[in-house]
């Protein structure tokens, strides 16, 4: 750090951020190195129950119902929660708790919730998501939900 420049201690993180003044703390995004979700509701997959429609002469596939439902309320919870942005490789462990012994594809539950961290602005790609170590269907919960754990990875493969 150069002399005359100050150093901000980000609250969330306890990181130094060098070189940011405590009024211009907002002018830089804070990269976290790591961040807890927690979705909660049954997970749904975006592979099952698809419909094939035709928009203007067009062929389009929907989303089954139940998954733009869980979509929704997914996207809700994580814009509430709060901001954990990433930009460069994480590693992401889910664990997901099911409402009863039916067991889902657990690749398009990954697949689900990757789509859905992308498109809550968490993650700026899921390409982004170079592992997914650690990742399991836990079982049967009267309290059905996705916990979800990211980690920042300091190197490009």
């Amino acid at each position: 750090m150069e002399r005359g420049q100050r150093s901000q201690v980000h609250p969330g993180t306890g990181e130094a951020e060098p070189g940011v003044r405590p009024d211009h703390r907002c002018a830089q995004p804070v990269r976290k190195m790591e961040a807890r979700l927690v979705i909660p509701g049954q997970p749904a997959t975006k592979k099952n129950s698809q419909v094939a429609r035709c928009v203007n002469g067009k062929p389009v596939v929907l989303q089954s119902k139940a998954y733009r439902a869980y979509e929704k309320m997914a996207l809700k919870a994580l814009l509430a929660c709060p901001r954990a942005e990433f930009s460069g490789p994480v590693a992401v462990t889910v664990n997901y708790w099911l409402k009863d012994n039916r067991r889902p594809d657990l690749n398009n539950l990954m697949a689900a919730t990757a789509d859905i961290l992308e498109k809550a602005g968490v993650i700026p790609n899921d390409r982004e998501i170079v592992s997914w170590d650690g990742s399991r269907i836990m079982g049967v919960s009267p309290d059905p939900r996705v916990e979800i754990t990211i980690k920042a990875l300091d190197r490009r493969l």
